[in-house]
């Protein structure tokens, strides 16, 4: 009898069957530039397959990388995936990214150059994360941040925001809000961001 991963093998794409077998022994997955137009449903279950290796080569899932692609939505059953620490997502054509901060350990979240238009109130679940990038999407507000109490780089540049409130963003080091549609930053929407280094604003409609 197969086991199921050798049942993969055969009815998987061959290139994708080799980029989840390394995976399972580098704990990254890197499947760029192919023209996914979904997320392979195999990455949703990566902690329990073995695709053909023995148990002790196999190391936890904690790298994603699928940029340049045309994935819209990411499933719900990618948040299973609890090891996960860095999900580069750029340049593909997402609009759903609500599974991604429901994970535990998240550290780096890339979702530049997408169709994101907002963001989840689950944003606060994310506390584990670190940097956050979101420029070149279609974000007209903003839901509040106070649950990011780890979060050092922050990315919002070309947007159409209006206004932000990152006041819980306490470790903020790196702040880019340019060439979004901000008239007036308001007191008390930057209060305790004690660590910041950097701020960029420019390209906004500030008076």
């Amino acid at each position: 009898m197969y086991h199921a991963a050798s049942i993969f093998k055969y009815i998987m794409e061959p290139n994708l069957f080799k980029q989840l077998q390394r995976g399972r022994k580098t704990g990254q997955v890197q499947i760029q530039n192919k023209k996914l137009t979904c997320l392979p449903a195999e990455l949703c279950n990566m902690s329990n397959e073995s695709y053909d290796m023995n148990w002790w080569e196999c190391v936890p899932f904690k790298k994603l990388d699928l940029c340049n692609n045309e994935i819209p939505v990411i499933p719900a059953e990618l948040s299973k995936e609890q090891d996960l620490e860095v999900i580069r997502l750029s340049s593909n054509k997402l609009t759903e990214v609500s599974a991604l901060f429901e994970l535990s350990l998240i550290k780096t979240l890339d979702l530049r150059h997408n169709l994101i238009k907002c963001l989840p109130e689950s944003v606060n679940q994310a506390g584990t994360l670190v940097e956050l990038l979101l420029n070149h999407n279609q974000l007209s507000s903003m839901p509040p941040m106070d649950g990011l109490s780890h979060l050092e780089i922050l990315n919002l540049s070309n947007n159409h925001l209006q206004s932000v409130n990152l006041t819980g963003a306490s470790l903020l080091k790196q702040l880019d809000l340019s060439h979004n549609r901000i008239q007036v930053i308001q007191r008390d929407s930057l209060r305790g961001l004690t660590q910041l280094m950097q701020l960029h604003l420019n390209n906004n409609h500030l008076t």
